[in-house]
């Protein structure tokens, strides 16, 4: 007697995926991007008194590997089971490997770009003019220098936030000791790179909109 098809609704932990239509949670930007934030184990079968398939994946916002588990439902008879199991694991297999991630949704895929590729190999390379482009590299040495020391250095553009960029500011006229008028032109710069991340999608909004210009007279 032939096995009646059963839907696939698979329950990890507390995510359920229906029937798991192709998401490739990641864009390609560069093979090199995505070396960087795909990173998984091999889905397994465990059975004992609750059956399910299990594997890891790297977590970016806790930059460490996560487990996941997906149970499969006690109801099932164990062919049922095993049936299921065998699905489970050759559609997780599969969009695994095409760079799909259960840590990381849509909307923030993007974000976990390597923010120091975002410097360079986006923003600074797409610049027309020379002089444009070298007076862009000295600012991202200045920035560089500021994450360099910090004790928590962002490393994904989402990191890219309010807290981030007043620091930086307050970086740039206190402990530099520069005028109000470098502090400024470093706030209009910034301003613009953050511009240049909304468009690519790697942050929502502009974290330096209401950082205050100073009077330049004092």
């Amino acid at each position: 007697m032939r096995q009646k098809q059963l839907p696939l609704v698979i329950v990890c932990d507390m995510l359920t995926y229906s029937n798991f239509k192709t998401k490739k949670m990641y864009s390609r930007f560069r093979n090199e991007n995505c070396s960087n934030i795909v990173g998984y184990t091999p889905p397994t079968l465990h059975k004992g008194v609750r059956w399910f398939v299990d594997f890891t994946a790297w977590d970016p916002a806790r930059d460490a590997m996560r487990r996941k588990r997906c149970y499969i439902k006690d109801s099932l008879s164990v062919p049922a089971k095993k049936h299921r199991a065998s699905e489970i694991i050759a559609v997780l297999t599969k969009q695994l490997s095409q760079g799909w991630n259960p840590w990381v949704t849509n909307d923030e895929s993007r974000g976990f770009v390597l923010f120091d590729n975002c410097l360079f190999s986006e923003y600074v390379e797409r610049m027309d003019r020379k002089k444009t482009r070298q007076d862009y590299s000295s600012r991202i040495s200045v920035l560089r220098e500021f994450i360099a020391q910090q004790t928590n250095p962002i490393k994904y553009a989402y990191q890219f936030d309010v807290t981030f960029c007043t620091d930086f500011i307050d970086w740039i006229y206190l402990d530099r000791e520069s005028s109000a008028r470098t502090r400024n032109n470093y706030r209009v710069w910034l301003y613009g790179l953050a511009e240049f991340l909304i468009a690519r999608k790697h942050i929502m909004t502009n974290p330096v909109e209401n950082i205050k210009v100073l009077p330049e007279h004092e």
